[in-house]
């Protein structure tokens, strides 16, 4: 098992971005990226041991940048569509910020997916933590989260959402691909 880091490309601000490969004993391979915490391939070996990607995704990290259908994407704070834009949490109306059609699609028009993430690399995993101030898209709470991709020797790709707020909001997270 390995953990491979190489450049993926920079982001908008300048930032740059990461693309991390895992490789298990059986030569399967994940690739996953600290830009939105996204999983960018998954090459499993067909019956003859041909690797093959299963996973819609984009060849550089700039491509994730305009990611309208969210490729490999971890989505949150909400997964899914809020109607309305808004909610009742607690006997209040929390109006979070509108981007498809007066919703709240995958959490708005700034979502995760279009974030940074820090990354720590593990023997056969990659876990990444993202910080969202409370207020961010129009979400209560400050909320730490952390999502870990893990690649098995049973040739399994494991996602694990973790995540903390130190007031009640959503979570309800998910992967896009």
């Amino acid at each position: 098992m390995s953990v491979e880091k190489q450049s993926f490309g920079t982001t908008k601000k300048g930032e740059a971005i990461s693309l991390y490969t895992v490789t298990n004993k059986n030569g399967m391979v994940m690739k996953v990226t600290d830009f939105g915490a996204i999983l960018v391939s998954v090459l499993v070996p067909d019956k003859n041991g041909v690797l093959t990607d299963v996973v819609l995704g984009y060849d550089h990290g700039e491509d994730y940048q305009v990611n309208s259908p969210h490729f490999g994407a971890t989505i949150g704070r909400n997964g899914n569509r809020i109607n309305g834009a808004s909610f009742v949490l607690n006997g209040k109306k929390i109006q979070l910020t509108p981007n498809e059609k007066g919703n709240s699609l995958h959490s708005g028009p700034d979502g995760f997916e279009f974030m940074m993430w820090e990354a720590e690399t593990k023997e056969q995993a990659v876990a990444f933590r993202h910080h969202s101030p409370d207020g961010e898209q129009g979400f209560p709470g400050n909320f730490d989260v952390t999502v870990t991709y893990t690649l098995t020797d049973d040739n399994a790709v494991e996602i694990h959402y973790e995540g903390i707020s130190d007031q009640d909001t959503v979570a309800n997270m998910t992967n896009h691909s």
